[in-house]
């Protein structure tokens, strides 16, 4: 998997000299057998980088199935990459 996100809102302005533009997020990762491994990186875009300059995430993630008889649950739904 790869993707990238915009995290922010371009069009609603604060103040005249702040936008609310705060990362930009670049992911990429393996699925395989239930398993599934990424590294993201956000790239701050904000006034706070001299602050944090970025950030780093790894995920691992085992998904377990269910091997009881199904029932239907109101939940909400979990988007797959």
């Amino acid at each position: 998997m790869v993707g990238m996100w915009y995290r922010g809102i371009p069009v609603k302005v604060y103040k005249p000299e702040r936008t609310n533009n705060d990362a930009l997020i670049f992911l990429v990762g393996i699925v395989h057998k239930g398993i599934s491994i990424g590294y993201s990186y956000d790239l701050t875009i904000s006034k706070l980088t001299a602050a944090s300059g970025g950030s780093h995430e790894v995920t691992v993630t085992y998904r377990v199935k269910n091997k009881k008889k199904k029932r239907i649950l109101k939940r909400l739904p979990c988007p797959e990459f």
